[in-house]
This record gives C-alpha cells, sequence and structure tokens, in this order.
C-alpha cells in the first residue's frame, strides 16, 4: 500500500515539476536588456510599450521609447501561428503586426528570447519570438 502512495506521489511531483518548467519566467524588460545572455533560449513574460506597425513590431521599455524609437531600450516581436491566428482583425492579407489591437499600447507578453535576434534592420535589443500570450495591460485606476 506504502508502494503504491509513494509511486503515485512521485508521478504526480514529476508531473507538477515538468508543468512549472514549462511556465514562462516573469521578468523584467530590464533585466533581459540588461542581461540578454541570461535569458537565451528561454520563454519569458514581460511587460512593455507594443509597437505592431509595419517594420516596427517591437516591445519598448517605455512609451516615450516607442515615441521616439529608441531601439536599445527593445526587443522585437514575432509571433507564434496561433497567437497570429487569434490578433486576425478581417483581412487575412494584412499582416498581423498591422491588425494588431494592441498597437501603442502597454501589454504582458510570453515568448522565448533569442539574444541574437535584432528584427528589420537590426533595430532591437534582442527578439520575442514565438509569442503565444498577448494581454493589453489596464490602468489600476480603470
Amino acid at each position: 500500500m506504502t508502494i503504491r502512495f509513494g509511486t503515485r506521489l512521485l508521478v504526480v511531483l514529476a508531473v507538477a515539476t515538468f508543468a512549472l518548467a514549462q511556465q514562462p519566467a516573469a521578468v523584467s524588460l530590464v533585466q533581459v536588456l540588461a542581461t540578454p545572455e541570461r535569458y537565451q533560449g528561454q520563454r519569458v513574460r514581460v511587460e512593455g510599450f507594443l509597437h505592431c506597425e509595419f517594420e516596427d513590431s517591437a516591445l519598448y521599455l517605455s512609451k516615450s521609447d516607442g515615441d521616439y524609437l529608441i531601439g536599445r531600450n527593445a526587443i522585437w516581436v514575432s509571433y507564434s501561428a496561433e497567437t497570429q491566428k487569434s490578433l486576425h482583425r478581417g483581412s487575412e492579407k494584412l499582416p498581423v503586426n498591422v491588425r494588431c489591437d494592441a498597437n501603442r499600447k502597454y501589454v504582458l507578453l510570453e515568448g522565448r528570447f533569442n539574444p541574437n535576434g535584432h528584427g528589420h534592420m537590426d533595430c532591437c535589443s534582442g527578439e520575442l519570438e514565438d509569442v503565444t500570450r498577448l494581454m493589453e495591460l489596464k490602468r489600476w485606476s480603470e
């Protein structure tokens, strides 16, 4: 009886450990920009100011950085196929970055960080690839 319980407990712990390992690390965009090698290939959850525009699909540290296109304070954003479908807003012929409703808003993104990807014309300080979650952030007073 105790062997069965012990075996079941080990299976539950193994599944829980695997599930936790798949969860993205919640990190600050500042941490990712300051130590990109630390997050190489890892799934991360970051927050920032999103641009989803033609040749500017990036997550900026702040609205001001986005307004002035300060790429050193940004990471390029590329979406998973599933996320692209969910962002569809009426015209399949338009690229996902043109029809994103979260354009010029603060958002939370989850994806895999690649410090060697720099986006269009090497404009950014890394890339968030295979983004699987995009959530607009709301002001605390709203």
